[in-house]
């Protein structure tokens, strides 16, 4: 009789615990709580200072948490997706949707930011979660990127107004540039001149700033900054670091790079002083002896 008791309990037991596993996960409403939010590059502060709409995945109310899940984003597949935050997308789940949007903080203040709130989807065990990200656009990309109608825009850079007063680039007529960053005394010293046989002619290149990739004689370079009184030029295809010695002139640094018989000449568009600053493309140097002729009155004759 006892045996049997035992044996009804033990089954019992095992019954119980087998319901008990198939029964679906259920869903843990603190630890959902917890997570909802990204603060992401926001302090506790300044989350407490968003306006409701924006705090309401902070305490949902039993069933109303459930609505978050079922969550589909168009433009990342995974959280924290950077290449997420450069377009606008909606974000839809079983109770809505959310589409991305620029936020500011500390508006008029001294301390104003704006971020872009994302929305994205976290993968839980119970399912595709709707959740916020707040994200500094300049953090992410650069100082260059601010949120502009709910993603992150690089702003566009105002191109220097060299003019060359060369109809085209010859070697074989003298012309002159005029820079727009330069004083009038270092202007007018940029004209095609001779040096013995070698030209340096002058040219309205490319303003570089750090991590910019240039093309010179074929071979990809990638403007490193400065270093000391250095200006460092990666080349993309080896990886090997040039440095090169640049001299100041009228408060402009002025540096070159040789790439098999040419001279590639760049000058600071902006303060040398302000640590890495940004270099412009005015003029490579020749030897008019590679074409058969020689330097004359600025021009290979």
């Amino acid at each position: 009789m006892m045996k049997n008791k035992i044996l009804k309990i033990i089954l019992l037991t095992f019954c119980l615990m087998f319901i008990v596993g198939c029964m679906p996960t259920p869903i843990d409403k603190m630890q959902f709580e917890k997570n909802i939010v990204d603060h992401g590059d926001l302090s506790s502060e300044e989350y407490l200072q968003l306006p409701a709409s924006l705090q309401e995945l902070r305490q949902p109310a039993p069933p109303s948490f459930l609505k978050w899940y079922g969550c589909e984003d168009s433009d990342s597949d995974n959280v924290f997706d950077k290449n997420s935050l450069l377009t606008q997308s909606t974000t839809t789940y079983s109770g809505g949707e959310f589409t991305d949007k620029c936020y500011t903080w500390n508006e008029g203040k001294a301390n104003e930011k704006t971020r872009l709130i994302e929305g994205q989807c976290k993968n839980t065990r119970s399912g595709n979660k709707f959740s916020y990200w707040y994200a500094d656009c300049d953090q992410k990309f650069g100082g260059d990127y601010s949120c502009v109608e709910g993603a992150c825009v690089q702003e566009p850079k105002q191109d220097l107004m060299c003019i060359d007063f060369e109809a085209s680039e010859s070697y074989f007529e003298q012309g002159s540039i005029d820079l727009p960053f330069a004083d009038s005394e270092l202007n007018a010293a940029l004209i095609d001149t001779c040096e013995g046989n070698n030209l340096f002619e002058t040219l309205c290149g490319k303003e570089l700033e750090v991590d910019d990739v240039i093309t010179l004689g074929g071979v990809q370079f990638q403007y490193k900054g400065s270093d000391s009184n250095y200006a460092l030029f990666k080349n993309v295809k080896t990886g090997q670091v040039i440095e090169r010695y640049y001299d100041v002139e009228n408060g402009h640094a002025i540096v070159y790079i040789k790439i098999d018989k040419v001279k590639y000449y760049f000058i600071s568009s902006t303060n040398i002083d302000d640590g890495d600053f940004n270099i412009f493309l005015f003029g490579e140097k020749i030897d008019c002896e590679d074409f058969g002729m020689t330097c004359s009155q600025g021009a290979c004759v």
